[in-house]
């Protein structure tokens, strides 16, 4: 079986609502970890609580992730993070398929 090889994440649009760098700077982190490790190219929609993976001392976000791109080469993904029911960060990225 041939392993999917992701080259960096590109982050095309970033919208902070108020959060400070080292937060919006975690979150991205975050984000681009998720498109690279965990989220399948079958899927093209998905709810994740950080709470589930965030320690107990960071603040908890639903991420609500939506893909908006997919080709044999590239994938372009936007995530929104709410704390509560309010919107505090958005981004839009993309990442490269293959080792091209």
């Amino acid at each position: 079986m041939k392993t999917r090889q992701f080259k960096p994440v590109d982050i095309i649009h970033l919208k902070n609502f108020g959060l400070s760098v080292e937060e919006t700077n975690n979150l991205t982190d975050t984000f681009e970890r998720l498109i690279k490790n965990t989220l399948s190219s079958l899927i093209s929609y998905a709810e994740i609580n950080t709470g589930d993976f965030f320690l107990n001392d960071k603040p908890i976000y639903l991420i609500k992730f939506e893909r908006l791109f997919n080709q044999r080469d590239l994938e372009q993904w936007k995530a929104s993070f709410y704390n509560g029911n309010k919107l505090k960060l958005e981004i839009l990225g993309q990442l490269k398929k293959g080792g091209r």
